[in-house]
């Protein structure tokens, strides 16, 4: 029985401890009154805000190189407000440069000032869905740096660094020295409160069915050659991946319901860098359940004419295309 007792008594006191050290931890940001403020008010008197604890109501953008806070903000859209978490949470963009790791159980420190995060129910669902991401589309091709599936509003407080002060070309100033290149000025997100989501449109559900149709290409080694000694002897510009891609998949678009500039594309390579012997031109619809894919590639024949992989021509070799729609 005194066993029992002595475990109960422990436990009862471990967790008055964890609540003192909570409690203590997240004082200086309860004690510490935050601006309510605009991400475009923000962003206009960044300079008065160096180093206050700020609230704003906002969406947040992220992606490849991408971390920012949104806003409307008349003729100027882009807003140089860098966002990260406190705390140990790394940012969940990927951007240059160092080294972006925390130590799990660390603080996060900005200009010798340690800036924590409330990790509660609300930032739960907000991170979980700022980062919802589609890596594949419904038939398996790699999606692209836009296929976050949805747009999430929140109340934001956080720590708001300004950064260096620099003067522009025009005699205006800006802020900088955080995030992708030293870009922006940095808002290190403490607290979520309500948060609210609407889907992007880019697929949620998992079910889907898909039709695939594959066209090969003629390929014609003597007039393959005779386009590389051209090319080599600068007769011609032989037309790179992507205007030679653009041109067969807009090809393809005619006759169908596909308009080009409904999509987005962008280049892939394989093969070891500055030697890629493959390559494909994809584009992707809006709602990435269509896709046109071009295949290329550099023949190991037209060594003779190139001896370096690099200066051998691109050569299209099939076109691919691809359509799903949500099962029944």
């Amino acid at each position: 029985m005194t066993l029992w007792l002595t475990l109960i008594l422990t436990m009862r006191l471990l967790r008055f401890i964890s609540a003192i050290a909570l409690f203590l931890y997240w004082a200086p940001v309860h004690a510490e009154n935050s601006a309510q403020i605009t991400p475009c008010e923000l962003r206009e008197n960044a300079g008065s805000y160096d180093r206050a604890l700020v609230t704003v109501r906002a969406q947040v953008t992220i992606g490849f190189e991408e971390s920012r806070l949104v806003g409307d903000c008349g003729d100027q859209q882009w807003i140089p407000i860098w966002v990260t978490f406190g705390g140990d949470l790394e940012d969940p963009a990927v951007f240059c440069c160092g080294d972006h790791s925390r130590k799990p159980g660390s603080t996060l420190t900005v200009n010798d000032k340690k800036v924590g995060l409330q990790k509660d129910e609300e930032f739960e669902k907000y991170y979980r869905l700022l980062t919802s991401f589609l890596r594949k589309t419904p038939s398996g091709v790699a999606c692209f740096y836009d296929c976050y599936q949805y747009r999430v509003t929140a109340t934001l407080t956080g720590r708001f660094f300004a950064g260096e002060k620099w003067k522009n070309a025009d005699g205006t100033f800006r802020y900088g020295g955080y995030g992708h290149l030293g870009c922006c000025s940095l808002f290190v997100i403490q607290k979520v409160e309500d948060v609210e989501a609407e889907p992007t449109g880019i697929p949620i559900d998992d079910r889907f069915e898909c039709s695939h149709q594959s066209w090969p290409l003629p390929v014609n080694p003597n007039d393959i050659t005779a386009q590389q000694k051209a090319v080599q002897s600068h007769l011609i510009e032989y037309p790179g991946i992507d205007e030679a891609g653009e041109k067969l998949v807009r090809e393809r678009m005619q006759g169908t319901m596909d308009q080009f500039e409904s999509g987005a594309a962008k280049t892939e390579y394989e093969g070891k860098f500055s030697e890629e012997k493959k390559a494909a031109y994809v584009w992707l619809s809006n709602d990435k359940l269509r896709s046109y894919t071009v295949r290329f590639e550099r023949f190991d024949w037209l060594s003779q004419f190139a001896n370096h992989v690099n200066d051998r021509i691109w050569t299209p070799v099939r076109v691919e295309y691809s359509t799903c729609k949500p099962k029944p």
